[in-house]
């Protein structure tokens, strides 16, 4: 009786312990989607400043703001489609490897202070 018991007793045990998520590795994964959406809203900021200040003498300025504009569209468009890449990553990294809500909030903590440490160089 007492080997039936640890029979099933042991693939139990085996089959209850998970393996540690990396959350350094997803971290260092997910920076760089992150940086690249971080890159592109600051040059969607700085073009639209420059958009509003060239706006002042538009007479002269035609044909520039009409290539801005294009850029500025251009980039808002990429800006849209990394936001809903992150938005469909993060919804698979959350439902699929971080579940818990401890560990969904250690890889934001890590990911701000990663990035916040090592800026946006490496896209």
């Amino acid at each position: 009786m007492k080997t039936l018991y640890l029979l099933l007793i042991i693939p139990v045990c085996f089959l209850s312990c998970s393996a540690k998520v990396d959350l350094d590795k997803i971290v260092l994964e997910f920076s760089e989607i992150q940086c690249r959406a971080i890159v592109l809203k600051d040059k969607r900021f700085q073009l639209a400043e420059h958009l509003r200040s060239i706006e002042l003498d538009s007479i002269h300025k035609k044909m520039e703001i009409d290539s801005l504009q294009v850029v500025i569209d251009d980039t808002k468009n990429k800006s849209l489609i990394l936001a809903d890449s992150i938005k469909v990553k993060l919804g698979e990294l959350f439902k699929n490897t971080l579940s818990d809500p401890y560990e969904r909030k250690e890889f934001s903590t890590r990911l701000e202070k990663y990035i916040r440490l090592n800026g946006c160089t490496h896209q």
